[in-house]
């Protein structure tokens, strides 16, 4: 009877061990997991509308008389193509759209706290695509989840095409 409660005990000590190395095991996994997790890319409709509506925004820049203001998708499709345009203070078509879209985008505060930002513009046609101004500002580091959106505006013989993507931290 002493021998089958000494193989017994040996068995349940065993049996304990075996667990306690399962669950070291699985924890080392899931701290490996979660430290090369990658951030959750979602696309966003907030962000989607934000853009198209900037690309409505009136600026003080004007191609031949004072009072045909244009937009900033005027201004983008200025920028992209590198035709002249009138602007306050002797500035370029691009330099406007540039402070412009800094200025709201300090403004612009999705759910969550945006610790960095890119926003992109770009010219695509049949024949050539070219990124002509990138924006950015904060930093990657403790980015939880990324939200993105983008919106596009016919061009003179292409597209603009505006992407945000914004990086949410916890």
């Amino acid at each position: 009877m002493l021998n089958k409660n000494k193989q017994a005990q040996s068995e349940a000590v065993g049996f304990v061990i075996i667990i306690l190395i399962v669950v070291i095991a699985g924890v080392i996994f899931l701290g490996i997991f979660l430290r090369n997790s990658k951030p959750i890319s979602t696309e966003s409709s907030e962000i989607a509308n934000f853009l198209s509506a900037s690309l409505s925004y009136t600026t003080l820049c004007y191609k031949d008389s004072a009072g045909d203001y244009k937009t900033l998708g005027d201004l983008a499709d200025y920028c992209s193509s590198g035709a002249k345009l009138t602007c306050p203070n002797e500035q370029t078509a691009c330099s406007v759209l540039n402070e412009t879209y800094s200025g709201m985008l300090l403004k612009f505060k999705p759910a969550g706290t945006l610790s960095y930002y890119q926003l992109s513009l770009s010219y695509n046609n049949s024949e050539t695509q070219h990124t002509f101004m990138t924006l950015e500002s904060g930093t990657k580091a403790g980015c939880t989840s990324r939200v993105s959106g983008n919106s596009q505006l016919e061009a003179q013989d292409g597209k603009i095409i505006v992407d945000l993507m914004t990086c949410l931290a916890s």
